[in-house]
């Protein structure tokens, strides 16, 4: 669904915009310097596969510069980035200090956008990173102007879990950042996931549907959970799934072999969504 892909990271409401973006139309760039008080960050740029440029073509330096202590750093960093990159000075949790943000988008069908952190804490800097997700990602928002921002994306274990990537939903995952960590709050947010609780059950209302219903439903129990009403969710799912297709119903061992399969959807399902927290 278009709703997997999301626009490129925003800071937290009043919170100051310093920013690079970067697109498939960016020539190539050096050392261009974005700072924010004490923090900074020198950008250098190629696009891809152009002269001998055929990876780590996003070249940067994060900086703190204090003079007047031994307070000082620097993390230089090198990745691959196509098409779309985005170096960004915010504040996301309001404490006077700016975190450096930086999104490279890897390439790749249906992929993939990893977003790293850099945060001044305690002397040094703090590295966080989401790993690479679909589409642009996520974006930062402070979705309850507390002056703390989210992250807000999708479970990417949903995707090609149970059907093909069209016809997966997977569930928004929002953590809020906080002096240099994220921390796991999709649940204090059930509109985000009942707005496409509610573009399922659309899909599904006049009985028409005739697109790969497990991918959907998968996500829709899920999302269910999240607003506190699984066995609702659960019961729904049970009257519609797709008890012809086998995707998905493989049971692999901690090193990813195969090593079975399950009965049918409902039963792999179950397993899934308790071994990742939904149930």
């Amino acid at each position: 669904p278009d709703s997997r892909v999301i626009a490129q990271s925003e800071p937290a409401e009043g919170a100051e915009i310093n920013q690079i973006e970067i697109d498939s139309d960016t020539e190539a760039f050096s050392d261009r310097i974005l700072q924010d008080g004490l923090i900074r960050v020198t950008v250098s740029y190629a696009p891809a596969g152009r002269g001998d440029t055929t990876g780590e073509n996003l070249r940067y330096e994060v900086s703190y510069l204090n003079e007047q202590t031994s307070d000082t750093a620097n993390i230089v960093e090198a990745v691959d980035a196509y098409y779309f990159a985005n170096v960004l000075l915010s504040d996301l949790d309001s404490d006077g200090v700016s975190e450096v943000v930086v999104q490279n988008y890897s390439g790749g069908a249906h992929c993939c956008t990893n977003t790293v952190v850099y945060s001044w804490q305690g002397g040094q800097f703090k590295t966080l990173e989401t790993g690479y997700s679909d589409g642009l990602g996520g974006e930062f928002q402070d979705l309850d102007s507390d002056g703390l921002s989210e992250f807000v994306s999708f479970d990417n274990r949903f995707l090609y879990r149970f059907s093909s990537y069209a016809g997966s939903f997977p569930p928004p995952l929002v953590r809020t950042f906080n002096e240099g960590e994220f921390t796991d709050t999709t649940r204090q947010y059930p509109e985000i996931a009942q707005e496409s609780i509610n573009r399922i059950e659309k899909m599904f209302a006049d009985g028409s549907f005739t697109g790969e219903r497990n991918g959907l439903l998968a996500g829709y129990v899920a999302m269910k959970s999240l607003v506190g009403e699984y066995d609702e969710g659960w019961a729904y799912m049970l009257e519609r799934y797709d008890r012809n297709s086998d995707w998905g119903l493989e049971i692999r061992d901690e090193n990813g072999e195969e090593i079975g399969a399950h009965p049918d959807f409902p039963t792999a399902l179950a397993a899934f969504l308790n071994r990742v927290g939904y149930q």
